[in-house]
Formats: structure tokens, C-alpha cells, sequence
């Protein structure tokens, strides 16, 4: 499971440097929510936390690219004693195409394989699982300067093999990951 989540921030990281031309880090705040296909009348599980990402392009008039979402976040819960007790590690890596709307607004949209890990304790739930899947984002970037961007966006994750069950998932994990971040272009 580390070393698959390894490889693939290595590939991106390698893909990126290849393409290395016009590239852009983005770090920011984001808040998830965590629903599974079975039980659509279940309260979502909610999270929030911190995200970063990577968007490389071969230069700067290029619309395609690659780019890395990683995101840490913590239950949010009313009860104190279970703060930072369940958290949600989300990966998403793949293909980007970004359409300029002006001079200073692009929009970005991606696609590709994503990793979860979710390491629950109290709500009913216990122990950690990992998974697997399919993942997009959208997310519009403002420029502020030549090198300083406001990115703001959503990403989902649909859960599909459990990697620690090592089977297909038959109540799938959705995730939704609203975030507002800041983007530094090199």
C-alpha cells in the first residue's frame, strides 16, 4: 500500500520534471464529505484539512498536462475526545486540460486514478481501509501576479477495489472535496 502511494507520487513527480516548462504548486484548505452507494440516506461523513497540488505543462501556451492532488484531512465532530481519532488521506494523479477564459482566469479539469486511505475509530466504525479508483477535479485559477495565483475547486473519488481486502468494493465510497488554495507558478 506505501510503496503503491509512492510510486505514484515518483511518476508524477517524474512526469512533471519531464514537462518541467511551466508548472504550478498550489497548498490550501479543503473540507470533504464521504458518502457510500448503499445507504444514500446516510448522514455523510464529514472531513477537513489541508491539500496540495502540482500542474505541470510543456510551456506556458500548452493546455495539456499532468498534475498530483494530495489531500490530509481530520473528521470534523462535535465530541471533542474523538477529534484527530479518524482521518482521510485522498491521492489523485492524471491528465489536466486547462481553457483560458482571459488574461488572468484559467479553468483546469482532470481525471485519473485516485488512492484513499481512511483510518476510522468511534461513529460505528473502526480500523482503516484502503482503496482504489477513479477520481476528476475542476477548478478555476485567478491570476494575482505573473507567479501568484487563487486556485478554488472540487475534486471527487469514487472508491472502486479494497486494497486491503484485496476485492471489488460492493458499497462504493464517494467523495466530494470542495478547496481553496493559493498557486505559485515556476
Amino acid at each position: 500500500m506505501k510503496r503503491f502511494v509512492m510510486f505514484i507520487l515518483v511518476l508524477a513527480l517524474a512526469i512533471g520534471s519531464v514537462m518541467a516548462l511551466d508548472s504550478m504548486a498550489t497548498v490550501g484548505l479543503d473540507y470533504g464529505a464521504m458518502v457510500y452507494s448503499k445507504d444514500p440516506n446516510m448522514e455523510p461523513f464529514n472531513f477537513t484539512g489541508m491539500q496540495a497540488g502540482l500542474y505541470t505543462y510543456g510551456n506556458e501556451f500548452s493546455s495539456s498536462g499532468f498534475y498530483t492532488q494530495i489531500s490530509f484531512q481530520t473528521m470534523v465532530t462535535e465530541i471533542p475526545s474523538e477529534l484527530f481519532t479518524s482521518s482521510l488521506m485522498s491521492v489523485l494523479a492524471g491528465y489536466n486540460h486547462r481553457f483560458a477564459l482571459g488574461s488572468i482566469v484559467d479553468v483546469l479539469v482532470g481525471g485519473g486514478p485516485s488512492y484513499q486511505m481512511l483510518i476510522a475509530q468511534g461513529l460505528g466504525i473502526s480500523g482503516s481501509n484502503s482503496s482504489v479508483g477513479i477520481g476528476a477535479s475542476v477548478e478555476v485559477s485567478f491570476l494575482i501576479s505573473p507567479k501568484m495565483a487563487i486556485n478554488a475547486g472540487a475534486s471527487a473519488h469514487i472508491g472502486i477495489y479494497d486494497l486491503s481486502g484485496k476485492e471489488l468494493i460492493e458499497d462504493i465510497p464517494v467523495t466530494v472535496r470542495p478547496y481553496i488554495a493559493a498557486g505559485f507558478r515556476f
